[in-house]
């Protein structure tokens, strides 16, 4: 097992608590997240209230995922990527 696979057991096994019905699991999800996700959002559009809608958006789509499908996976950043690109393309035109 990766480094990665090993830190992401503890809140796969709080999803699946989620899954079950745990609001106080779903919490812990969600916090585990938001900072490594704030971070990278921060990162890729050098702008606080841009970062903070943005992470917002990655979380609702994170949760969803994990209540419509049943799963939580280490593709935190694809989930970034698509939720920040439509941001960085609106700054850009705003800095134009």
């Amino acid at each position: 097992m990766g480094k990665e696979e090993l830190e992401l057991l503890p809140i796969e096994d709080e999803a699946r608590r989620a899954l079950d019905g745990d609001r106080d699991a779903l919490d812990i999800v969600v916090r585990a997240l938001q900072g490594d996700i704030y971070g990278f959002a921060l990162r890729m559009l050098s702008n606080r209230e841009y970062a903070e809608d943005a992470t917002q958006e990655i979380l609702v789509r994170i949760v969803t995922r994990l209540l419509q499908c049943g799963e939580l996976h280490p593709r935190r950043q694809k989930e970034s990527s698509g939720a920040i690109a439509p941001q960085l393309r609106a700054a850009r035109r705003r800095s134009h």
